[in-house]
């Protein structure tokens, strides 16, 4: 039996975008059930991670900020005048402390996005990851503050690049590596504009930070896909172009507007998490060589050596007493007995072959029947 061998390894954080839980701590926790209650198949490196925001209004926006993340005229042309002070509301400080407790308990990680660093350090817990959204990614002295937050040694720092140049992205990755060159990153490509159409998804973006990563040699930088486009399909080609985080918006039920009208559901949830599952099976082994499935396929569709006629004791073998058929039909008898293959695939034929006991019509040609050619004969 041939060494069977583990299936490519994929590795993958879905994360959970909450915001602010609506400020209902009822509705926060009953988020966090539903991601600990997601079914991960053993053998499958997937975990589950629920983010909220941290962010006061009057330290983010002026009075009149138009929302710039939602269709920006309304059907009939007129710019939506929606103000992010009136939506944005945070909740208080303590509120996070018992969905934090909730999440940990359920095995499901925990983290904030950090648009303000005094709502940061007033945070009820201690955390190893932190998020910068793609509309701060140009405001480096958050950065510079988020990196001097995280834990030194197990930290991470994951950065969203909606909207960006590669520039600006690698500005903000050289603000990170100064204060901490070994601090692991996690950079999101993204489409900033919420919702994003399936067209808009453009999931060539992981393909170029990737490259970015690669061309500037930082080992401690991955790259993952912050989603802003409804639906569950464009999640196995994001793996399979490299993303290692997927950070989603999620909610109980799907709604008409705002966040929950593109976000996950639970239901969304699981079938990801079931999508990668069947992915990795596809994917199959590491190494290319035959299955024990294969073994039947292998032995019975290769072709051998056949006698074209009933070959008596003693005869030599020429060009005309054999030809190429399918000729192992019972893989036991295949396993037991070897082709005489070799000594027909010289240029020459199988000069010198000759018949030790009589083979019939159509039987394979096996090294038990022939006295191979005598070198020097």
């Amino acid at each position: 039996m041939e060494k069977q061998v583990n299936s490519v390894d994929l590795h993958v954080t879905f994360v959970a975008e909450i915001g602010l839980a609506h400020g209902d701590a009822d509705y926060a926790h009953r988020l966090v059930e539903s991601v600990g209650s997601i079914s991960i198949p053993p053998g499958l490196d997937v975990s589950l991670a629920i983010k909220c925001q941290l962010l006061q209004t009057s330290t983010l926006v002026t009075r009149n900020a138009r929302r710039y993340d939602y269709t920006p005229t309304l059907d009939s042309g007129t710019p939506n005048i929606s103000r992010q002070a009136t939506v944005l509301r945070s909740p208080p400080a303590d509120f996070w402390a018992p969905v934090i407790h909730h999440a940990r308990a359920v095995g499901v990680d925990f983290f904030p996005s950090v648009f303000d660093i005094d709502q940061l350090r007033a945070f009820p817990a201690t955390v190893r990851t932190l998020k910068v959204a793609s509309g701060d990614i140009t405001h480096l002295e958050l950065i510079r503050q988020v990196a001097e937050t995280v834990d030194r040694q197990e930290g991470r720092i994951v950065l969203s690049t909606g909207a960006s140049h590669p520039q600006e992205v690698l500005d903000a990755v050289d603000v990170i590596a100064d204060v901490n060159p070994e601090l692991r990153a996690t950079l999101l490509a993204c489409h900033l504009r919420y919702p994003s159409e399936e067209w808009e998804a453009n999931l060539a973006r992981i393909t170029h930070l990737r490259r970015l990563v690669e061309d500037r040699k930082l080992p401690n930088v991955d790259v993952g896909y912050s989603s802003h486009v409804a639906g569950v399909d464009w999640v196995v080609p994001a793996v399979m172009l490299g993303a290692s985080m997927i950070e989603v918006h999620y909610a109980l039920e799907w709604e008409h507007y705002g966040d929950d009208s593109f976000a996950w559901t639970p239901k969304d949830l699981q079938e990801a998490v079931d999508r990668l599952w069947r992915l990795k099976r596809m994917l199959g082994a590491p190494l290319f060589q035959p299955t024990d499935r294969e073994t039947p396929a292998r032995l019975g569709a290769r072709r051998v050596a056949v006698a074209t006629h009933r070959i008596e004791t003693g005869r030599k073998i020429g060009r005309h007493d054999y030809a190429w058929k399918r000729g192992f039909p019972f893989p036991k008898q295949a396993k037991a007995q070897k082709s005489a293959d070799k000594y027909f695939w010289a240029p020459e034929g199988p000069d010198g072959l000759v018949a030790k006991r009589i083979i019939l019509e159509d039987q394979p040609i096996t090294e038990d029947m022939v006295e191979p050619p005598q070198k020097g004969a």
